[in-house]
């Protein structure tokens, strides 16, 4: 078992470093007030906090009807639409032994504390067993977040606190990384802090808390902290602490996604704590209806929001304290809002979309919706409805065929019948009650996501997203000395996922012992042989994932990706490569690196190889985007240009990109590499998702510019839309009546796209 001690720790593995996170804007936030209800009776809890929202839909909180004298842990599930009350652990009688569930990863395992006679314990609880385990040398152990499962930790890690028993000194406080697979440990020291909160955790190995400072190091009262590694995505293995405050206010860091966007509690100059989201580049407040006023009578607590979680969509899950001074559970969501509406009442919306990319619209609560795409936009690929509307089941209904759906299911149109996706769709038999909610009838914030343009669709010539869970999609790998491309899960790995499950994986994993340095290159061939034999422009784009910089020394170098020929002879050569410089993660693009490409060029009366350096840094730890434009020549009419992010690193043109074509069966293609010598870090790793080669530049988005068209009655036939001189005169019915008449109708099998 690892295990460090404080001093260890402290000396070896983290660094210092104090910042105040000014205000910054990324959007618009719509918030949700959540309560539990009791699924046998509809009974609505007095108390509820939220303390968790996974990417699954399964929200996890506490929930009291007294309250909050007496407690329990709850956890809704998308699948049945009932909030489901979580057993204590055998033995435990929920008043002198209790155990309280905090986080839930995306797999459903779920971690907390107990609270004994004997001290407090945390816990792991899969499939229904308890584990259990303390934090040698401490006291009291308090698990707060469970990680997904990586490669390196397949039963994911727990993040928490641990405390003393004593509270006798500024260091009675720690975090903790406890591994449940292996029962190995490590601590988290801060500076000196009455009290540490080490809670929240991401796939990047970061970790965030807060301490409250003595005053000697910073200034006294609350400070958020972000740790992060200082090896690859691994917390057990050391990392550096920034202690920040917003605005230069009291800071709690609660959540942080796989994106690093952090959800901190803020303390305001009335003593009030409100929700902030952001980042390094600076934090915006959370607005939630209802979560400002006057003092409440116990003469201490004032109306707030105090955020516990954030997911990887940037929906915040928290508690909420509202101007009479009850608690509930919130969730705020990231939408775009209306930009107008049309002469029918149809709520407009102006969106940019990429494939596959979650999206949320924001509009407020009506009996149903229908929702409908411009005139060019790609078609809905899946639909999932918020979490807090009323009673959480709704009626979906598309073309010939009604499906019962409930709140943070994700509904994939694709897989019930519609292949190529929806134009349009109605959100119908919506809880009528939710219209009267003070918050809830606010927003009603839909998750949609987009299939790929058939414009761009068109336009792509190969694809290659290792979903096969295989290198099939490629013409040839080829390896030399130590080193391989195989394709493994992102979760496996430990890195966020791109475009599926699955992601290419390239590792110069030693030396190659020989000249030859190790190297493996992957290349498609026919459609880019032919592109080049015709002199087409085409584009080669790819997403990139760099777990840590790269550098070499004097006599190193590292080849990234390049562009490839034969000469008339068949022998190969490389013509163009995209490298890294030896420092500051930065690229470099050469002409015949290894002098085997035409004797003049790049350009006319050039000759010999020649370099090209950009200034701009490759971002780590999170996927990037790289784009080339190649125009195939073998004379001075060749033109290359590389994007990073949209971001111009390299822009050439009147140049070669190939040798003439006389009868190669083999022109020219194009290959992603791993390839160089004296590399450090040794063994290197890359990860690489979404291949494309296409005649056109492939744009990061495409547009919604559809419309969310409010129902404003229910009959159960045809909900009226805002325009009502449009229907009849039916008569509103309930929701359960607007339930059976939708799922009863007769419906056929015809798809929306015929």
């Amino acid at each position: 078992m690892y295990t460090a001690t404080r001093q260890q720790m402290a000396r070896l593995a983290f660094s210092f470093l104090a910042t105040v996170f000014s205000s910054s804007v990324f959007g618009d936030y719509v918030a949700n007030q959540i309560d539990y209800i009791d699924p046998s009776n509809g009974s609505v809890a007095n108390f509820t906090l939220l303390w968790s929202i996974n990417n699954r839909g399964n929200a996890l909180g506490t929930a009291s009807f007294d309250g909050g004298v007496t407690l329990f842990s709850f956890v809704y599930d998308p699948a049945t639409g009932n909030y489901v009350r979580l057993p204590l652990p055998p033995g435990f009688d929920g008043i002198t032994s209790d155990a309280g569930v905090v986080g839930i990863n995306d797999a459903g395992v779920m971690t907390g504390s107990t609270f004994e006679p004997t001290g407090i314990r945390g816990f792991t609880l899969k499939e229904g067993i308890f584990t259990f385990f303390s934090i040698p040398g401490w006291a009291e152990t308090f698990a707060r977040t469970i990680g997904n499962p990586t490669a390196a930790h397949p039963e994911g890690l727990v993040v928490g606190y641990v405390d003393d028993g004593v509270f006798d000194s500024l260091q009675s406080f720690a975090g903790f990384i406890y591994d449940p697979l292996t029962s190995a440990f490590a601590t988290i020291n801060t500076l000196d802090s009455f009290v540490t909160i080490v809670h929240g955790q991401n796939v990047l190995g970061q970790i965030v808390g807060n301490i409250f400072s003595d005053g000697f190091s910073l200034a006294r009262s609350r400070w958020g902290f972000l740790f992060t590694p200082t090896t690859g995505v691994d917390p057990m293995l050391g990392g550096t602490i920034n202690y920040f405050r917003v605005n230069g206010m009291r800071t709690a860091a609660r959540g942080i996604n796989d994106s690093g966007l952090i959800a901190a509690a803020v303390n305001d100059a009335t003593g009030a704590t409100q929700t902030y989201v952001g980042a390094s580049s600076g934090f915006q407040q959370i607005n939630v209806p209802g979560s400002t006023g006057p003092r409440c009578p116990d003469g201490f607590t004032l109306p707030g929001t105090f955020p516990e979680h954030i997911n990887n969509a940037g929906q915040v899950a928290g508690q909420l304290t509202d101007t009479a001074c009850n608690q509930h559970g919130f969730i705020a969501t990231p939408a775009s809002l209306p930009t107008g509406t049309t002469r029918s009442g149809a709520y407009t919306f102006s969106v940019d979309v990429a494939s596959s990319a979650p999206i949320f619209i924001g509009a407020p609560t009506a009996f149903g919706y229908d929702y409908a795409l411009g005139k060019h936009d790609p078609r809905f690929a899946s639909v999932r409805l918020p979490l807090g509307i009323g009673n959480n089941k709704f009626i979906l209904v598309v073309r010939h065929k009604a499906f019962a759906v409930n709140a943070g299911q994700l509904f994939d149109f694709r897989a019930h019948g519609f292949k190529k996706g929806v134009k349009a769709f109605r959100v119908a038999c919506i809880d009528p009650a939710a219209r009267l909610h003070p918050v809830n009838s606010l927003a009603f914030p839909t998750e949609l996501t987009f299939v790929a343009q058939e414009s761009q669709t068109a336009q792509v010539q190969w694809h290659a997203g290792m979903e096969t869970g295989d290198l099939s999609e490629w013409s040839e790998k080829v390896n030399t000395g130590n080193a391989d491309t195989t394709v493994v899960t992102a979760a496996s790995v430990g890195i966020p996922p791109k475009g599926g499950s699955y992601v290419m994986k390239q590792s110069v994993i030693g030396p190659s012992g020989v000249a030859e340095a190790s190297g493996t290159r992957m290349s498609r061939y026919p459609e880019i042989d032919a592109l080049a034999k015709a002199g087409t422009t085409f584009y080669y784009s790819w997403w990139d994932f760099f777990p840590t910089p790269i550098s070499y020394g004097t006599y190193g170098w590292y080849n990234h990706w390049q562009i490839m020929s034969n000469d008339p002879s068949m022998k190969n050569a490389p013509i163009w490569v995209l490298g890294f410089n030896g420092s500051g993660n930065t690229m470099n693009l050469t002409w015949s690196p290894n002098g085997l490409a035409p004797a003049e060029g790049p350009h006319v009366g050039e000759t010999g190889s020649r370099t090209y350096t950009s200034a701009i840094a490759v971002p780590v730890g999170q996927w990037v985007k790289f784009e080339a434009m190649i125009t195939p020549r073998s004379d001075f009419t060749g033109a290359l240009k590389v994007w990073m992010n949209g971001q111009v690193l390299f822009d050439l043109s009147r140049l070669k990109t190939q040798f003439p074509f006389v009868s190669q069966g083999l022109l020219a293609w194009v290959a992603n590499n791993a390839y160089g010598s004296d590399l450090t870090p040794t063994p290197y790793v890359h990860y690489i998702d979404d291949v494309t080669v296409s005649l056109g530049r492939m744009p990061k988005a495409g547009k919604f510019t559809g419309t969310q068209r409010p129902l404003i009655r229910v009959t159960g036939e045809e909900e009226e839309d805002a325009d009502s001189s449009r229907h009849g005169t039916g008569e509103p019915i309930s929701q359960a009546e607007c339930r059976r008449r939708l799922l009863s109708r007769h419906h056929d099998d015809r798809e929306a796209d015929d």
